[in-house]
């Protein structure tokens, strides 16, 4: 677990109420991208859809689950990380009524100029 500053925080020194508050979680937390997890989550506010996970890669790379997109590619180029939550909101604006009967899996925004969406289409059967 980590606080608004960064620091992360041993589960252990946490008490049971706060666990089961936890809304967010961070999977390979790395002091090298403090700073960058920071910018994220002093900036979740801003997304259309609730931020739900932060994960690094083994690569350094940095992707978010939000509650609207399973996975949300950010890369390691984090001086974008602001450029890219706010093409993820025009994205998630537009994507609705251009997407009908598909489901959002990925969405690569590496390159926020370029986003890239990966997509399957939802059977009638999974309505």
């Amino acid at each position: 677990m980590i606080d608004i500053e960064g620091t992360w925080i041993p589960l252990q020194f946490i008490s049971k109420t706060k666990k089961n508050k936890i809304k967010i979680s961070i999977d390979n937390w790395n002091q090298n991208k403090k700073n960058d997890i920071l910018l994220i989550l002093k900036n979740r506010f801003i997304l259309k859809s609730p931020l739900q996970e932060i994960k690094i890669s083994p690569l350094q790379e940095i992707s978010i689950k939000t509650e609207h997109f399973n996975s949300v590619l950010l890369g390691s180029d984090t001086d974008r990380l602001i450029e890219q939550i706010n093409k993820l909101n025009q994205l998630q604006k537009s994507l609705p009524n251009l997407l009908i009967n598909t489901k959002v899996k990925i969405v690569d925004l590496k390159d926020p100029g370029k986003p890239e969406l990966k997509i399957e289409k939802i059977l009638n059967s999974e309505k």
